[in-house]
Order: structure tokens, then C-alpha cells, then sequence
């Protein structure tokens, strides 16, 4: 079981990365801040600041959506090896989601992707 875990972690963070959503979800959050910009500007009149919200906010909904399908199939191909396991008759699936949320097991991925994103985030700042 310990070894479909590790693999579901991998596939996770390996789908989470490749697919951007971070980056999506940055930009994401950059649309929002121009959205709130907008209601602060003092140059723009009720109408223009209306209809540059409503375009902002199609624009934060379809931002949204991305990010949700992109959380979906990270999370569907973390999922196989699980499956796989389960389908071998290694382990039932709610042996496996019980496995992964025992305490000692969440703390270790916790400080494992932690200690991931520290080193990720210094190598990036040295570049």
C-alpha cells in the first residue's frame, strides 16, 4: 500500500506542475486584483466601472473553471495507482484512504511537499 501512496503523491504533484495550476491560480488572483482596481478608480464613471467588472468576472469564472478541471485531473491520475491496487486485490480502495489519512502519514507528505516547495522556491530564487 505504501507504495501505491508514493505513487499517488508522484502523479499528484508530477499532473499538479505540469498542468500549471499555480500559475493559472496566480493569474487567477491577478484578474481579481485588476477587478478591485477597477471599483477604486476614480477616473472611470458607474457604467464604465460596471461594465469592466462584468468582464472581469467572466474572466475570474473561466479562470475558475480551468483551475477546477485541472484539480480534477491531477486528482483522477493521483488516483490510478490506488485503483490499480485496489483491482489487484492488494488492498480495498477504503483501506487505502484510510491509510492516507492517518496522522503520521499526513504529517510526513505535509513535511515531504513543504520541504519540496522550500527547495523548489530557493533554487528558483538563486536562478
Amino acid at each position: 500500500m505504501l507504495a501505491a501512496y508514493l505513487a499517488t503523491c508522484v502523479l499528484f504533484a508530477g499532473a499538479f506542475a505540469l498542468l500549471g495550476v499555480v500559475g493559472r491560480t496566480m493569474t487567477m488572483f491577478a484578474a481579481m486584483r485588476g477587478s478591485f482596481a477597477v471599483m477604486r478608480d476614480p477616473a472611470m464613471d458607474d457604467l464604465a466601472k460596471e461594465k469592466a467588472i462584468q468582464k472581469g468576472s467572466v474572466e475570474l469564472l473561466g479562470h475558475l473553471v480551468a483551475v477546477v478541471a485541472m484539480l480534477a485531473l491531477a486528482f483522477g491520475v493521483a488516483a490510478v495507482p490506488a485503483l490499480i491496487g485496489s483491482w489487484a486485490g492488494l488492498f480495498t480502495f477504503d483501506e487505502f484512504v484510510a491509510f492516507t489519512l492517518r496522522p503520521d502519514v499526513l504529517i510526513a507528505t505535509i513535511a515531504v511537499f513543504t520541504g519540496l516547495a522550500f527547495v523548489v522556491r530557493k533554487r528558483r530564487m538563486q536562478a
